[in-house]
């Protein structure tokens, strides 16, 4: 329709004027500006619906700028779109996540011995290095490394080996001293010379034979005077 020429039209013409003028304004009134490009927005949102909720603190912001409506605008109105689609990434960026669970680190932590004097240097040292290598920041998505500190304590634990006992230090035995012969018992009467005493002469039981046998001497001694004296005098 804005090909063809009314350019030499007559007053005689204005019909044809005013259809052609009516054409153009229902031609124009008729145009359709193209939709805005909503590549960028759609990724975002599809990066957003792909997350596991359930790894983060607090999703509010992500949820809110999902929320808001912007189908149907038009390639005029891209700015509106291409907002949106920063909100939801900037919301996105912005996520935190849930701190590991550390549960079974403590609960390893609570089995070290409180005493560990008792134990050997090196297998001390071990679990020292275990409980020093335990980092407490970790989030959600780092819990292997965290279950991995918690193996890695009990077993440090489970390996703790006592120190050796020492035997203590005794003195070498001595030999034996030879048992001194037994003293002889003291006369039963005190008041006796010392000469008397000598331990080589019997004690009074022991005494008896010799008694007898000089007693029988000193008769025989007697008797040989006494007949020898009778002689003398016949």
């Amino acid at each position: 329709m804005l090909s063809e020429d009314i350019s030499g039209l007559t007053i005689l013409d204005q019909d044809i004027v005013d259809t052609q003028t009516q054409a153009i304004e229902d031609a124009l009134n008729s145009l359709v500006f193209k939709p805005a490009d909503y590549t960028e927005y759609n990724k975002a949102v599809e990066q957003a619906k792909a997350l596991d909720r359930a790894l983060y603190k607090d999703l509010t912001a992500l949820d809110e700028a999902l929320a808001v409506d912007i189908s149907g605008k038009n390639i005029t109105e891209q700015a509106e779109v291409d907002a949106q689609t920063q909100a939801i990434l900037t919301a996105i960026e912005n996520l935190v996540f849930k701190p590991a669970d550390y549960t079974e680190v403590e609960k390893a932590v609570a089995s070290v011995p409180e005493d560990l004097s008792g134990y050997t240097g090196e297998s001390v040292s071990a679990l020292q290095e275990a409980l020093n290598a335990v980092d407490y920041a970790l989030n959600i998505t780092e819990q292997e490394a965290v279950d991995g500190y918690a193996k890695a304590i009990a077993d440090a634990v489970n390996g703790l080996e006592f120190k050796p006992v020492t035997p203590p230090i005794t003195e070498p035995t001595k030999p034996s001293e030879p048992a001194k012969p037994t003293e002889p018992a003291s006369p039963e009467n005190p008041s006796a010379p010392a000469d008397t005493q000598n331990p080589d002469i019997p004690t009074t039981g022991a005494k008896l034979p010799f008694l007898c046998g000089f007693t029988l001497l000193s008769l025989c001694g007697a008797a040989v005077f006494t007949c020898t004296r009778k002689k003398e005098k016949y």
